[in-house]
């Protein structure tokens, strides 16, 4: 193309960024031996079709009730006295401030589930503990429950002849290592039979030992990667078919077939 134009320049950029501006840029700049168009090529991505799931969805699916007084449940919001503000922190509660911005989105849980009561889809139970869940808690028990329902319910072939891998994403190196301890606690998960290997994926891993995470297994086992939410930021895996991202419930699923 060179050869046959000398002075054609050519921008590969970005679709985020402002490709009007950066054609303006050209027109006006152009000297007047030069051409003044500049042609706008555009490619298409790809996208697949997902299927969002919320904690609504998976508490309904997986039947998992939150208990009251539980560690995985809300504790009621307790306002600091003044005694407790001079005690150095100890059995301190809730500066006003805390306490407000607690209620508020108490309140707005509220509506949030008597928006779902309406839509009548959903169990007494799930409203229930969607009510007193804790969601900034790490739920063990329901990231266990959930997987293990994924792969009762779901060996859906998605690239030749591998399983959708399950990626799961924490916040830390001891996050990652409880959500692998409490999946292994499973048979459907840790027996040899079951052809599944859990496999955790960070900053600290070798090379190596982080390259586990790219090969396919043999006799469509399945993968089941846990990560940090940084590690996984930085890294496409091919074949997984479930994300699940922080408890907070947040799970998504694609099917991606490759010809």
């Amino acid at each position: 193309m060179l050869l046959i134009n000398p002075h054609i320049k050519i921008v590969l950029m970005s679709a985020t960024l402002n490709a009007d501006l950066f054609m303006d840029y050209f027109h006006n700049s152009a000297s007047p031996n030069e051409s003044s168009s500049c042609a706008l090529i555009s490619i298409p991505g790809r996208a697949f079709p997902v299927n969002d799931f919320y904690l609504e969805d998976v508490l309904e699916q997986t039947k998992h009730e939150i208990v009251a007084n539980s560690d995985y449940a809300i504790k009621a919001p307790k306002k600091a006295s003044v005694k407790q503000d001079k005690s150095n922190g100890q059995g301190r509660g809730m500066d006003e401030k805390e306490y407000r911005k607690t209620l508020s989105e108490r309140n707005l849980k509220e509506q949030h589930i008597d928006s779902l009561r309406t839509l009548k889809k959903y169990s007494v139970q799930t409203l229930d503990s969607l009510k007193i869940v804790d969601e900034s808690v790490i739920n063990l028990e329901l990231i266990q429950k959930l997987v293990v329902h994924i792969l009762t319910l779901d060996n859906t072939i998605v690239a030749g002849d591998n399983v959708g891998a399950i990626l799961i994403f924490v916040p830390g190196l001891a996050d990652i290592r409880n959500v692998i301890d409490c999946l292994n606690e499973r048979p459907e998960i840790s027996n040899p039979s079951a052809n599944v290997k859990v496999l955790p994926l960070h900053s600290s891993l070798t090379s190596q030992e982080q390259s586990r995470v790219f090969q396919i297994l043999p006799n469509r086992g399945r993968k089941i990667i846990v990560s940090t939410n940084i590690a996984g930021e930085f890294t496409i895996i091919w074949c997984v078919s479930h994300f699940l991202c922080n408890f907070n419930v947040i799970f998504f699923r694609f099917w991606q077939r490759h010809p």
